[in-house]
């Protein structure tokens, strides 16, 4: 049975902070795109790189890795933080004005 794991990591070339959800039985390494760099983050025995985008083309021909799994925006909110109504017409705004998802997911 599938067990679901959450890891928190920051990307290695800008130091964005991300939550990884990873549902699986059993894996080596797991990988995601930086949703603010776009870099290839890697995370194996506990520790954290950068891959090119060449050895994940590689790897995904040889079908050597699947989905398992959503990275996203870790955030605290403060004690009593709550969105306003400035916050939602600046997200409408973004939704309006940018095309690119990652783009988007990193400027919230």
């Amino acid at each position: 049975m599938a067990k679901t794991l959450y890891r928190h990591m920051d990307c290695p070339r800008c130091g964005f902070n991300a939550r990884a959800k990873l549902t699986f039985d059993k894996a080596a390494f797991f990988l995601y795109r930086c949703p603010s760099c776009n870099s290839n983050v890697v995370m194996y025995d506990n520790k954290v790189d950068i891959l090119s985008d060449g050895l994940v083309n590689l790897l995904m021909g040889q079908k050597k890795m699947r989905f398992c799994g959503t990275v996203e925006q870790h955030k605290e909110l403060g004690h009593g933080s709550a969105i306003t109504a400035d916050d939602l017409i600046n997200l409408k705004i973004l939704l309006n004005t940018e095309t690119d998802v990652n783009k988007i997911i990193a400027k919230l």
